[in-house]
């Protein structure tokens, strides 16, 4: 899981610097995080935020942080929420380094994704899916061999996106969703178990019998023990 004091840890070692006030916050939050009390560290993180000025490095800092604590706790509309604001006081004056803010992306398309499963109002889901999918196109871009989780990962936002209306599948996305699929079954000599489901499920969505049958054959011969196959 995300470590809430990572970035206070290492941000001596940045050009930008924070604030003296807000290095005494900062200070406060080590037992608070080794005690696991997150609601502790963000009433610290409240604090240091509302005394300093918003478009400054300490709140850029401080909205990463309080992001990373949410996430602790799942609380995965609170971190896109801080996330964002974060990624918005940075824009423009570059505290945070391409990398940190690639990061940051990630964690939002994952975190997106969480919020946009978990809904069970369909604009909610649209909503949050569209923006999973497009922080992960950015991260894509900068990232030209994604790991295969990664990988698997962009796929199932996809696939979700593409059915998030059952009566009205996006069929494009459906198709970038198989090709995301098969693109990570080619470039694995033993591609993982994730890539054939998601493969099935696309596969059933487009009254594929013929290649849902191939590859249904397919799970059961690997995993010959997992009855559902």
């Amino acid at each position: 899981m995300i470590g809430c004091i990572a970035v206070a840890a290492h941000a001596q070692d940045r050009p930008n610097t924070y604030s003296e006030k807000t290095g005494e916050a900062f200070a406060k939050l080590k037992p608070l995080s080794e005690a696991k009390n997150y609601d502790g560290m963000l009433a610290v993180l409240d604090g240091a935020q509302a005394a300093a000025p918003a478009d400054s490095y300490d709140v850029a800092l401080i909205l990463d942080m309080k992001a990373k604590c949410y996430g602790q706790t799942e609380r995965f509309d609170k971190a896109i929420e801080a996330w964002e604001g974060a990624l918005r006081v940075s824009e423009g004056k570059k505290y945070f380094d391409a990398k940190t803010t690639l990061d940051i992306k990630l964690f939002l398309a994952q975190f997106c994704y969480q919020v946009g499963v978990s809904s069970k109002v369909p604009a909610v889901q649209r909503q949050y899916m569209e923006k999973s999918s497009n922080y992960f196109k950015t991260w894509l871009a900068a990232t030209p061999k994604p790991p295969a989780d990664i990988s698997m990962f962009y796929a199932s936002i996809l696939y979700n996106q593409a059915v998030v209306d059952p009566k009205h599948v996006d069929n494009t996305l459906l198709k970038q969703a198989r090709s995301e699929v098969e693109k990570g079954i080619n470039s694995s000599i033993h591609p993982k178990e994730g890539f054939y489901v998601l493969l099935l499920a696309i596969l059933q969505q487009e009254n594929d019998a013929v290649h849902s049958a191939e590859t249904l054959e397919l799970l059961v011969k690997q995993y010959p023990q997992k009855k559902d196959y």
